[in-house]
């Protein structure tokens, strides 16, 4: 009986071999990017107004949403007695209303309050899209 040689070892990567490590790259790459860049500084109201409510259902409390006459807005829970800034930035686009102060406190529901005059224009207001609302 004759024997047959070991079969040749292959040195080399095949096509999907290298399209795997590839797409495993690429996926990678997704999750750890997002996470290195720079949180963002400035936004608009609405996008202040939806990151307000999202750190007030997460946390479980309310928080108070202040937006200064400038368009520099701070976002802090209101039962925290240390006064501590939970999120920060400044307005990119100037709100119509621009230079007026504003206070909105948000529940843990996600519900929006105004607090004083300045916030409400005389129209009725909509806790739950956190605006005037529409006739």
């Amino acid at each position: 009986m004759q024997r047959l040689p070991p079969p040749r070892r292959r040195r080399a990567f095949t096509l999907l071999e290298l399209l795997v490590v590839l797409v495993l790259l690429g996926l990678a790459a997704a999750f750890v990017l997002p996470v290195l860049e720079r949180p963002v500084r400035s936004a608009d109201q609405r996008t202040v107004l939806e990151r307000a409510r999202a750190v007030a259902v997460r946390r479980g409390e309310s928080v108070r949403l202040q937006v200064d006459a400038t368009g520099a807005w701070t976002v802090r829970a209101t039962a925290d007695t240390t006064d501590a800034i939970l999120l920060s930035g400044a307005a990119t686009t100037a709100a119509p209303d621009a230079g007026i102060a504003r206070s909105i406190v948000i529940s843990a529901l996600g519900a929006c309050l105004p607090e004083g005059k300045a916030v409400v224009g005389g129209g009725a207001w909509d806790p739950t899209r956190c605006a005037e609302a529409r006739h």
